[in-house]
């Protein structure tokens, strides 16, 4: 049966109809009393509030429209909303199917747009460890990574294999077992989690005894994500729709990505290892080499506006994109035809696939990593990776874009703390102490109480003790009297991290392990 969520809905001389069999060339109609003017349920003189036509009127309409489907040669089959309604009180068979059958929202391709991925795997470490960072991931997924163009290809039914496919696709998909890095982000009471039992994460069960099928992930991914999850062992139950892109590039974005990165590289400086000529020139040759980007020597000196700006345009160019699309905005105009390009009618804002694509490859990125590193995975953010090192997993540390670079610049990390994301402490061989948590405003005073001791000692202890710090002079908005205050707030620190399964020695298994 051809409906409005297959191939779309059958249009006869003009009319969309509900549903349509072209075996037996029947067409099914089902008619919501408050829409077609029901003379059962309303009175014939009601005037409709939503469309403000009398109720005898949407009747007729709906008569005469009957009317026109059978004159065309069609069998039609009408229901009422009220004849069916009746029919789930009372009709057992009716009530069996409906008890067996799964019912799947539309997809939406913005649920595949799942952020970043942050956390700690483990909470303490003691031992030799080290901060890398990716050198400017967001642009080198927009420099090289596949983009979907044109319009995609909607397919309900008759899958192929996931790898055929590029997009979007909405699925039921089994995790396995044992996974200590999961593949596939899930959103669980307001959090992005990455569990191997759906049920497991949604209860935060520590011990997964539960069967596959109640195990099982239902949600909307990137086709490449949902691919790598196969080859790693996650087995797809039941594929509902797939958003098919045949079209698609690496070169989308390059032009723009190449000025800003060929400015903002410029405007770094020299490296401190170039220091002769046959040095710079060599360092010159090597970026063109790797990066196809040509870096003027007369031009290259350190100008950190210029420098930031051009950083500003590389990094905030895809999180435009990526923004939620139904936030309010306020526009003042002073014109005419400002105010009528506001107010078009004829213009509208289409949903933007690509934020998906890049997330996917950014992610996928990462778990590379992830997997070269195992457990000694300490903390992640979206572009770097805190990790216990043994001198032989490090990765290999490079310039250019896509490769890691050491944030400590040679220093190593010897004590590790974290409470969950973005919320970690550490101190390095070198002496420095570094605690960052986001939302505190950790000056001297606070940094008294909440620092790597602090958060350690709170993480080990069994009772729900909180860290409270105070800033006197919370710069915050008044939005009555519309003006800048100062007032003083007080923040609580304590205990939250529920995206794993913690363990007495502080170390994390995902959900369902």
């Amino acid at each position: 049966m051809r409906i409005e969520y297959g191939r779309g809905e059958k249009i006869i001389h003009g009319i969309h109809v509900d549903g349509y069999c072209e075996e037996t060339k029947t067409v099914f109609e089902f008619h919501g009393c408050f829409f077609h003017g029901c003379e059962v349920c309303f009175n014939r003189d009601d005037i409709n509030p939503v469309s403000k036509i009398p109720m005898w009127a949407l009747l007729k309409k709906t008569k005469e429209r009957a009317a026109k489907i059978r004159s065309s040669g069609f069998n039609l089959k009408e229901m009422w909303e009220h004849d069916f309604l009746r029919m789930k009180r009372n009709d057992i068979s009716l009530k069996e199917f409906r008890s067996q059958l799964e019912i799947v929202e539309r997809m939406n391709p913005r649920d595949a747009f799942y952020v970043g991925r942050t956390t700690a795997t483990r909470l303490s470490y003691d031992g030799e460890a080290k901060y890398i960072d990716f050198t400017s991931l967001y642009p080198y997924v927009n420099k090289y990574c596949l983009y979907p163009t044109g319009h995609p290809e909607i397919i309900t039914s008759n899958f192929g294999d996931i790898s055929e496919y590029f997009g979007i696709v909405k699925c039921s998909i089994l995790p396995p077992r044992g996974l200590y890095h999961p593949v596939l982000p899930f959103r669980s009471k307001g959090k992005l989690t990455f569990p191997l039992c759906s049920s497991c994460v949604e209860t935060r069960c520590s011990k997964c005894e539960h069967e596959d099928s109640a195990r099982v992930l239902r949600g909307t991914w990137v086709t490449v994500e949902v691919d790598k999850a196969v080859e790693v062992g996650y087995r797809i139950e039941k594929i509902y729709k797939v958003h098919h892109f045949k079209e698609r590039t690496t070169s989308l974005f390059e032009t723009y990505i190449y000025s800003f990165l060929k400015t903002k590289q410029e405007t770094s400086g020299w490296p401190e290892k170039c220091q002769t000529l046959e040095e710079k020139s060599e360092y010159v040759r090597n970026y063109e080499e790797h990066e196809r980007i040509f870096l003027n020597q007369d031009n290259i000196e350190k100008i950190p506006g210029k420098r930031q700006v051009s950083k500003l345009c590389l990094n905030s160019f895809w999180g435009r994109w990526g923004m939620k699309e139904n936030k309010m905005q306020t526009s003042f105009v002073s014109s005419l035809p400002a105010f009528n390009d506001l107010t078009d009618t004829m213009k509208e804002v289409c949903d933007n696939y690509f934020p998906n694509e890049s997330l996917a490859a950014l992610k996928w990125k990462m778990k590379e990593e992830f997997w070269k590193l195992g457990e000694a995975v300490l903390y992640y953010d979206t572009d770097s990776i805190i990790y216990a090192s043994n001198g032989i997993n490090d990765p290999e540390i490079g310039d250019f874009l896509g490769d890691f670079t050491d944030e400590l610049e040679g220093d190593v990390i010897v004590k590790f703390v974290s409470g969950g994301a973005k919320n970690y402490a550490y101190v390095t061989k070198s002496g420095k102490s570094v605690c960052k948590i986001r939302g505190f405003s950790l000056n001297y005073e606070n940094s008294l109480k909440l620092n790597f001791d602090s958060v350690l000692k709170l993480l080990r202890s069994f009772d729900d003790e909180r860290i409270t710090v105070t800033n006197p002079r919370k710069i915050t908005r008044d939005v009555k009297a519309v003006k800048i205050i100062n007032k003083v707030e007080e923040k609580n620190y304590r205990k939250v991290y529920d995206k794993r399964v913690i363990f007495d020695d502080l170390n994390t298994l995902p959900y369902g392990y």
